[in-house]
């Protein structure tokens, strides 16, 4: 079975990283694997592995996720989308020339439809797989009939990455739920007991991902004199040109708020109570060091840091509008905690802190959770 694999994010990091994960599992013998990427971390191990791969400028998206969808200035982006659909006219043609048909063509993203377009005029047998990563937007519209009749005419099967995703999808799609993984043969959990309680934060730097909440917990603790320590792994360098960077912040386009949070930490002198280290692709590292994830999303929903801390039997502290028994059980596998609250969040930590026998019992868990549910190997079968 030939497959190429459409994705659309340079950094290895939730969505990129759970592509990466399918693709090593999948058996060579059974799937022959083909890649198109932009440049980045995910790119990098890509090439490293040995999969034939073909560099893209950029893959245009259309956002009409929860989180996500266009409104005000967000609608400028679709001008940098053209332009990606323009130029990925020429990345699927070379792909077409260099590697000819495939039997299926898998999107990693539901926002990648744009892209069915050109990928029909090219390869009009293949089947079209999609993934859902995000909760869709379910307001009644004509943008919303629109892309539901054509993910029904183009798009064979979605799947969706957990029940609240594919509640979110629309009854009439032909869809299933296959979670994301991790390979547990990977994961080496520590015995060092560290000197502080550590909480930690996994992912890119994003607005959306709550990072503020987070920096004001630890502005909370520190005023109350608790021995805490909050650390976030997920600083990118940003190569955007100056004029770019400026577009974006006076339009309010600019998800990345790293540099705000590096001169929030300074404002509240907090630089010995939070620290801020690049991404990390060894999940060994980051896991070890932290005895508490927090994801604190605005996206209301569990990101993939939820279970990859579990199979460290680490709890989480989540913000989830709909808790799901597949993703996160409240009081079960971790603590969920109240929109944009960090007093709120800075409680449910010291929970935790204070008692670790409870700790330790959602900690395994959530464990067992994730060796149920995120097994890389059981998964990856129901991808072939």
């Amino acid at each position: 079975m030939k497959v190429l694999y459409i994705n659309h994010v340079s950094p290895l990091a939730g969505s990129s990283r759970s592509l990466l994960e399918l693709l090593n599992c999948l058996p060579c013998s059974k799937v022959n694997k083909f890649v198109i990427s932009p440049k980045g971390e995910f790119a990098n191990e890509i090439i490293k592995n040995k999969i034939p791969f073909i560099q893209a400028f950029g893959i245009s998206q259309f956002c009409n996720t929860e989180y996500g969808y266009y409104r005000s200035t967000r609608w400028l982006i679709l001008i940098r989308e053209f332009l990606f659909f323009l130029k990925s006219i020429l990345t699927f043609y070379n792909a077409k020339k260099k590697w000819g048909d495939f039997d299926i063509i898998h999107l990693n993203e539901m926002t990648l439809i744009p892209n069915i377009i050109i990928l029909n005029l090219f390869f009009k047998n293949a089947k079209y797989v999609m993934h859902a990563r995000s909760i869709q937007r379910t307001k009644e519209n004509f943008l919303l009939k629109f892309l539901n009749s054509v993910f029904k005419n183009y798009i064979d099967i979605i799947i969706a990455i957990d029940d609240n995703v594919y509640e979110s999808l629309d009854q009439s799609l032909n869809k299933i739920k296959i979670h994301n993984s991790l390979d547990s043969r990977k994961v080496k959990i520590s015995k060092l007991k560290h000197k502080t309680f550590n909480i930690g934060m996994v992912g890119l730097l994003n607005k959306s991902k709550g990072c503020s909440v987070f920096i004001e917990a630890a502005n909370l603790a520190k005023k109350n004199n608790f021995d805490l320590r909050f650390i976030l792994f997920g600083d990118l360098k940003n190569n955007e040109s100056l004029g770019i960077k400026f577009l974006k912040k006076i339009l309010f386009l600019n998800e990345n708020n790293s540099n705000e949070l590096k001169q929030q930490i300074l404002d509240l002198k907090l630089s010995e109570f939070v620290k801020i280290y690049p991404f990390e692709n060894d999940l060994n590292k980051i896991y070890n060091s932290i005895e508490v994830l927090c994801f604190p999303s605005l996206l209301f929903s569990p990101g993939r840091p939820v279970f990859e801390a579990g199979f460290y039997k680490i709890p989480s502290i989540v913000t989830i509008k709909k808790p799901k028994k597949d993703t996160f059980s409240p009081n079960v596998t971790g603590l969920l905690i109240k929109p944009y609250d960090s007093k709120d969040l800075l409680e449910k930590i010291l929970i935790l802190k204070n008692n670790k026998k409870f700790k330790n019992e959602l900690g395994m868990n959530a464990y067992k959770m994730s060796i149920k549910n995120f097994n890389a190997n059981t998964n990856a079968k129901k991808n072939i």
